[in-house]
C-alpha cells in the first residue's frame, strides 16, 4: 500500500492507493494538514491501520445531528432529571458552539477554547464546565466505540479543576431564629422540615399525605420532585425520617 504526500494552496494532503477486491486501485484523499509533516505522520497512521484492518473511515455528520441521536438513546438509560440536564447544556452551550463542526474533526484545542469560552466569557462555575466536559467525553465515547472516530479528544483535554467549597451554616440560635420569623408563612412547614430532618427540597416537595404516619410521627420519603417541578421520580432508596 502506497501514499503519496502533496500540497494543495496553504495546506497539505496526502493520497493513498487502496487495493479492492476485485484486483484494482482505488485512491482514497486526505487533505487539511497543516504542514508536510503532519500530512505524513498522518499518512503512515492511516497506511498501519488500514493494513491491520482497525481504519476508521472519518464521518462527516456534524456533531451538533450526532448529539442529538445519542440524546436519543440516552432516554431509556438515564433518570428524567439526568436527561434534562443533558438536554439543557447540549442545547444551551455544546451545540452553539461546537456543533457546526464535523464529529470527526472535533480535537483537543476546540475543546480547551470552548471550555475557557465557557469560564471567561460565560462565567460558567467549574462545576458545571466539568458536568460539560462529561457529557462531551461520554458521547464522544460512543463515537468512537460506533467507529465514527478514531480517538477520542475528549480524553486529552481537563476541565477547569473544582476547589473546594467552603460550608457555611446556621447555628442552633439563628435556625430557631428563622423559625420563629416563618411561622406565618404558607411554606413553613417545608422550611421546618429541612432544618429539622435535613430534607432536600425535591423529596420534601414530593411528599404525599399516604407518606407521613401520624400515630408512629415519622416520613417516608418515596419520591422527588424534579428540579425543574414537572415529574416525579422514584428515589434510589427508602429512607424514613
Amino acid at each position: 500500500m502506497k501514499g503519496h504526500v502533496r500540497r494543495r494552496g496553504n495546506k497539505w494532503c496526502f493520497v493513498i492507493d487502496i487495493p479492492t477486491d476485485n484486483g484494482e486501485r482505488r485512491q482514497k484523499w486526505f487533505s487539511g494538514y497543516r504542514s508536510r509533516k503532519d500530512a505524513e505522520k498522518e499518512m503512515v497512521r492511516v497506511i498501519n491501520e488500514l493494513e491491520k484492518g482497525t481504519f476508521v473511515e472519518p464521518s462527516n455528520e456534524k456533531y451538533r445531528d450526532y448529539l442529538k441521536t445519542w440524546l436519543e438513546g440516552k432516554k431509556s438509560t438515564v433518570k428524567p432529571a439526568t436527561y434534562d440536564t443533558y438536554f439543557y447544556l447540549i442545547s444551551k452551550h455544546i451545540a452553539p458552539k461546537l456543533g457546526h463542526i464535523s464529529i470527526s474533526k472535533i480535537n483537543a484545542v476546540h475543546l480547551q477554547r470552548f471550555y475557557s469560552y465557557l469560564n471567561e466569557k460565560e462565567h460558567l462555575a467549574p462545576a458545571s464546565i466539568s458536568k460539560i466536559h462529561n457529557i462531551i467525553k461520554a458521547s464522544l465515547n460512543a463515537a468512537y466505540r460506533y467507529g465514527f472516530i478514531y480517538k477520542n479528544p475528549a480524553l486529552l483535554v481537563d476541565p477547569p479543576r473544582i476547589g473546594r467549597k467552603e460550608m457555611r451554616f446556621w447555628t442552633e440560635e439563628q435556625a430557631r431564629h428563622f423559625l420563629n420569623v416563618a411561622k406565618n408563612d404558607r411554606l413553613y412547614i417545608a422550611f421546618f422540615l429541612a432544618i429539622t430532618t435535613g430534607m432536600r427540597k425535591g423529596e420534601i416537595l414530593g411528599l404525599r399525605w399516604k407518606d407521613i404516619d401520624l400515630h408512629r410521627k415519622t416520613i417516608t420519603v418515596n419520591q422527588t420532585l424534579s428540579n425543574r417541578g414537572d415529574r416525579f421520580q422514584e428515589t434510589k432508596t427508602n429512607a424514613g425520617c
